[in-house]
C-alpha cells in the first residue's frame, strides 16, 4: 500500500441538511494507484445541490486521490460542492469544494 493511501480510503464529501430535511449528498471518492498516469480528459466529483424549497445545504465536493510512479497529464481534476437551496429569505450554505491529492512516488 503506497504511503498515505489508507488515510484517504473511503473518504467522500459530506452532505448538507437542515432540521429533518436532507440536503445535497456529498461527492464520491475516486482513487487511482498506478504506474504511469496519463490523462487528457477530466476527472471530477461533485456534491449534489440542496433539496429545492427547503433552505438545505449543498453536499461537499468529494475526493480525488492519485498515486503513481510517473505523472504524464494534461487533463483536468475538479471537485465541486453543491449549491444550497433557497426557501423564502433563507438560503442553505453551498457545500465546500473537495480535496485533490496527487502523489508521485519513486520506485
Amino acid at each position: 500500500t503506497p504511503d498515505g493511501m489508507r488515510s484517504v480510503a473511503g473518504l467522500g464529501g459530506g452532505g448538507g441538511g437542515v432540521e429533518n430535511v436532507r440536503g445535497g449528498t456529498g461527492g464520491g471518492s475516486i482513487q487511482v494507484v498506478c504506474n504511469a498516469f496519463d490523462s487528457t480528459g477530466t476527472i471530477s466529483t461533485k456534491g449534489n445541490n440542496g433539496q429545492a424549497n427547503n433552505a438545505c445545504g449543498g453536499g461537499g465536493g468529494g475526493l480525488v486521490f492519485i498515486c503513481c510512479t510517473a505523472l504524464i497529464s494534461q487533463g483536468t481534476i475538479i471537485t465541486t460542492g453543491g449549491v444550497g437551496s433557497v426557501y423564502g429569505v433563507k438560503r442553505g450554505a453551498n457545500g465546500g469544494n473537495g480535496l485533490i491529492i496527487v502523489k508521485e512516488i519513486g520506485l
